[in-house]
């Protein structure tokens, strides 16, 4: 509603990978109303799906270690984007997968399109993602979504041969990332204050 429609969010899961042969699958299933906004906000409705490591943003595509495939037909790490694939909306699903088997000095990104492979989009060198784990990255803007893990009996759409979805890697074979405090006291909150042009994020 309001200001709040042209603003992004991201969702990163809880837990990654650093080897096998991985997947997960996110449908994009409503593009939301937002007939209220200006005529000048071009880019209304965007998903990008991919792979970050713990420590970058949760802006997916927009640093290192963060690599990202959107609705716009565009792939991007580290701020730079390409053309990659095909454009998709609601009602599509895309796979998302991370290959460390196929070479021994690279990690390969790639995804599918309602089952159909895209080839890959990224190759990483292993020694480049410093031992960070990859863990399954979402940013949305005014869509909503589903995500299958492989929770769900049956994917949307058959996985690459190989390929296993991260719900099914076993428990001690998934990096756990960052905890939420475990009790109310361990809390901390920051707030600023001060009026608009104050100073106050300097």
């Amino acid at each position: 509603e309001g200001g709040f429609a042209m603003m992004w969010a991201g969702a990163r899961s809880n837990y990654g990978i650093t080897k096998g042969q991985v997947a997960y699958e996110v449908k994009l299933v409503e593009n939301l109303n937002v007939d209220h906004l200006p005529a000048e906000e071009m880019t209304t409705h965007v998903l990008r799906v991919g792979w970050s490591a713990s420590t970058t943003s949760m802006q997916l595509g927009e640093e290192a270690l963060s690599f990202g495939f959107g609705g716009t037909g565009k792939a991007s790490t580290d701020c730079k984007f390409i053309d990659y694939g095909q454009q998709f909306t609601a009602g599509d699903v895309i796979t998302a997968y991370i290959d460390y088997e196929m070479d021994e000095d690279e990690v390969y990104f790639s995804f599918a399109k309602n089952g159909d492979e895209l080839g890959v989009c990224f190759q990483e060198k292993k020694s480049n993602l410093e031992g960070n784990a990859m863990y399954p990255h979402i940013l949305t803007k005014n869509v909503s979504f589903e995500v299958n893990f492989g929770q769900q009996e049956e994917p949307w759409f058959e996985v690459k041969e190989d390929f296993v979805m991260i719900d099914k890697v076993p428990l001690e074979d998934r990096v756990r990332g960052i905890a939420p405090p475990a009790k109310k006291e361990e809390c901390e909150i920051i707030c600023m204050v001060g009026l608009p042009g104050a100073g106050k994020t300097y």
